[in-house]
């Protein structure tokens, strides 16, 4: 029994040593970092003051160029907001003269049809066939305007 608790315990001991100790590769990266990091100071250090004028220069040309790349972005966004203004303003306008052409057409065949009715009464055959002619008319025009309407949505 005591032979047992002994192997355990310096396997437990073992898996400990294991798990704390960093692997080969992860120390490898470390002196790989660390040769890096060297080489960039180095080079940063090799830089003179023309060197890093012309990266101020570069910097600011490459700002320069993000900036009107933004305005350029920014205005074609308004411009596809425009469009899109154009567009709703257009959408309502057909709407609003629908709505004005059917208002219209609905006093018209209004009156027309009080006009029928008194007509009815006096029993007038000449002047109820006006009317029906008025009536056809009224439907002929109204016919070609919501026509032209719907035409224009199309385009």
């Amino acid at each position: 029994m005591k032979h047992a608790q002994h192997t355990a315990i310096a396997l437990f001991a073992f898996a400990l040593l294991l798990s704390f100790s960093a692997p080969a590769d992860a120390k490898q990266d470390k002196v790989i970092q660390k040769g890096k990091n060297a080489v960039e100071k180095e080079m940063d250090r090799g830089h003179g003051p023309k060197d890093r004028e012309m990266d101020r220069r570069h910097d600011r040309k490459d700002k320069e160029m993000d900036r009107r790349h933004d305005r350029k972005e920014r205005d074609m966004d308004r411009g596809d907001r425009d469009k899109e203004k154009q567009k709703k303003e257009k959408k309502n306008r057909r709407e609003m003269q629908r709505v004005k052409e059917m208002n219209k057409h609905n006093k018209r065949m209004a009156k027309i049809d009080r006009l029928k009715e008194i007509m009815d009464k006096k029993q007038d055959k000449v002047e109820k066939d006006k009317i029906k002619m008025l009536r056809e008319k009224e439907m002929r025009r109204h016919a070609k305007a919501m026509e032209r309407i719907e035409s224009e949505k199309e385009d």
